[in-house]
């Protein structure tokens, strides 16, 4: 049979799942005086240990609950969090929106994908002329972009870079920062995050990984994780309401690695579909001068040949190309453990070869099994060409 410390510890549970903060907080209060008698009367320390970790409980409840002034409060008036307080806090957990220095001079290689960028982002941030023709023809100075492909190819740091060359505040949050435990508070996040986008212009807001975010529906019962889907459907279709009616200059660029995750709704809500793919022979070689120039290479060093060979197995991204390069220079580090910093023994060609040789951390084979698995049970709809040929091609 329940006693009922563990009836109310149940109960408080069950009302914080369903969102009742307040009738949780009151039940947990109700629980810890319970447990805390019991440990009176009998020196349970099973029940002193249940007491404490139920107080840390409530404590965290009465943070993020808030009461407006004519709602009863389990805590005095002077610890009440307004609806306005409330939302400041949202705001101070974010970090300031800033013009990045990175550009794409710090990309190697991707010829055709910067210049799809250039013309589907910087261009219409950075050019007023442009923005203007834009304008005169029906079209908003922004928009909303959707990135795909491999992890490791660039995604991320290429929105990054274009902001840079645009000369345009980035907003980027990651999913620690807007995923929380407690419901409702994702969909204060994102909401947010396009309410902070309307404060500055010319911005790029870029919602990383957002197949966690944006899931298919149909594939899960989880009332929250739908609710989440639906927030971004609404603050999508909100912003490019406001793009438009205000010639607010902002694009909003969703980037994710499964393209088949997302749901069907908020793929068609994006303007346009990008697909970024591995880098070719000459990316290789671009990347390759790129993340070594820095370094201390020997001078018979042939990046041209060590880009084909790094082509011929066909499953290295850019990141996987980073890699070899830390490899290659800590195998050249562990060999001048003992010389002088002006004599340093160079990264040579047997680095590099070791390095492109040794086990790598690649996941493109997986990723690639992945969508083949996908598309032999659902098709290829919503996927885009790109993607698929790839897949065709590792048969």
């Amino acid at each position: 049979m329940i006693d009922s410390a563990r009836r109310l510890e149940i109960q408080a549970r069950r009302k914080e799942k369903k969102g009742d903060l307040y009738g949780a907080l009151i039940n947990y209060q109700a629980a810890v005086a319970e447990y805390s008698k019991r440990f009176k009367e009998s020196l349970d320390f099973d029940a002193k240990k249940k007491a404490l970790n139920l107080k840390k409980r409530a404590l965290k409840i009465e943070a993020i609950y808030y009461v407006e002034d004519d709602k009863p409060s389990a805590f005095p008036k002077n610890q009440r969090k307004s609806k306005a307080r409330r939302n400041l806090d949202y705001e101070k957990n974010f970090r300031k929106p800033e013009i990045p220095k990175t550009t794409f001079r710090d990309i190697g290689g991707m010829n055709y994908f910067k210049e799809q960028i250039y013309n589907m982002i910087i261009t219409p941030l950075r050019d007023q002329t442009y923005s203007q023709k834009r304008q005169a023809l029906g079209l908003s100075s922004g928009g909303s972009i959707l990135l795909h492909g491999p992890q490791g190819c660039g995604k991320t740091f290429s929105v990054e870079a274009a902001a840079g060359e645009a000369r345009a505040y980035f907003i980027h949050r990651s999913l620690a920062e807007i995923l929380d435990p407690y419901v409702g508070n994702t969909e204060k996040n994102i909401k947010a995050i396009f309410e902070e986008a309307k404060e500055y212009s010319p911005c790029i807001v870029l919602l990383d990984e957002i197949d966690a975010i944006a899931g298919r529906r149909t594939k899960t019962r989880s009332h929250y994780a739908q609710s989440q889907t639906n927030q971004l459907l609404t603050s999508l279709s909100d912003f490019d309401e406001y793009i438009k009616e205000n010639n607010h200059a902002a694009i909003v660029i969703g980037a994710t690695n499964y393209i088949w995750k997302i749901d069907p709704a908020v793929r068609r809500r994006f303007n346009r579909t990008l697909f970024v793919p591995q880098p070719d022979i000459k990316a290789i070689e671009e990347i390759y001068k790129v993340k070594l120039k820095k370094s201390k290479i020997s001078s018979n060093v042939n990046l041209k040949l060590l880009a084909q060979a790094s082509n011929n197995f066909g499953i290295y991204t850019g990141k996987d190309i980073e890699n070899i390069c830390n490899i290659a220079a800590e195998l050249a580090l562990a060999r001048n453990k003992d010389n002088d910093i002006n004599s340093l023994d160079p990264i040579n060609n047997r680095d590099l070869e070791y390095a492109l040789y040794h086990p790598n951390t690649s996941v493109f084979l997986d990723w690639i099994k992945e969508a083949k698995d996908h598309i032999k049970k659902n098709g290829e709809g919503g996927l885009g060409q790109d993607l698929v040929n790839l897949v065709y091609e590792y048969k």
